[in-house]
């Protein structure tokens, strides 16, 4: 299923008609390397079964596994979205696996997954719903390199797959609410990038959430004012 959704503003996003990015700044944009390509095009759909089991054996097994101090080392996407989600289903939390792509002359390059539960509660008010990222992976740049891509030409993808997340909360009519928990397994470093990175609000430890969920302060999440803050400041890439 590919998503054609039109417009960027705040009418589009209030409908739920609000369209994903469709091209991504690369490491020569932050860098202002003007050799290389600034911007390449980005391709957003829901993961089938070919897809997760592509990334199992090309990205996760292949590189992700043998790399140390990454959050996401021994995870199994089709187990996670086939039997994880199955249950977060019958929760009726609607589960929806994206995965984010870009094409060269080999043909599509698989970059992320993002695994975002669309029926959730919002975090900093249970009385509200929201979108919740269950788990989130971007492709290590051996991955790239191994497909032909230069450096400097490899996407920025972090912020990309949060955006997929806030979309899908406007998409979903939870106005672009979302909310996640920085794996233990990232340690500061992850919480320094939602926060400063991601620019996402950090829920006080003192914010109590429902069972089975304990508050260890890795959580963060968006209110109205910024899911439309950090939405419409990608505008420009829709």
């Amino acid at each position: 299923m590919q998503f054609n959704f039109t417009g960027g503003d705040k009418l589009f996003r209030l409908k739920g008609n609000l369209r994903y990015v469709k091209k991504v700044a690369t490491r020569g944009a932050k860098k202002r390397i003007t050799s290389q390509r600034i911007h390449i095009p980005l391709y957003i759909k829901e993961a089938d079964t070919g897809v997760l089991k592509f990334w199992h054996d090309n990205v996760q097994k292949k590189y992700i596994d043998n790399l140390s101090g990454r959050a996401d080392k021994g995870w199994n996407w089709p187990f996670i979205v086939n039997v994880k989600g199955a249950v977060s289903n019958k929760l009726g939390q609607e589960p929806t696996c994206f995965v984010v792509s870009i094409k060269n002359g080999a043909g599509n390059i698989h970059c992320g997954l993002v695994f975002v539960a669309k029926n959730y509660y919002a975090l900093n008010d249970k009385n509200k719903k929201s979108c919740f990222i269950w788990y989130m992976a971007t492709a290590p740049d051996e991955y790239y390199i191994a497909r032909g891509l230069l450096k400097n030409d490899i996407p920025r993808l972090g912020n990309i797959l949060i955006d997929v997340a806030i979309t899908t909360g406007f998409n979903s009519l939870k106005k672009g609410l979302i909310g996640l928990r920085a794996s233990p397994k990232g340690k500061d470093s992850l919480l320094r990038f939602y926060k400063k990175s991601c620019k996402l609000k950090r829920l006080s430890s003192n914010v109590s959430l429902r069972f089975p969920r304990i508050n260890d302060g890795r959580y963060f999440y968006t209110d109205e004012p910024r899911a439309l803050e950090l939405s419409q400041s990608f505008d420009n890439l829709r």
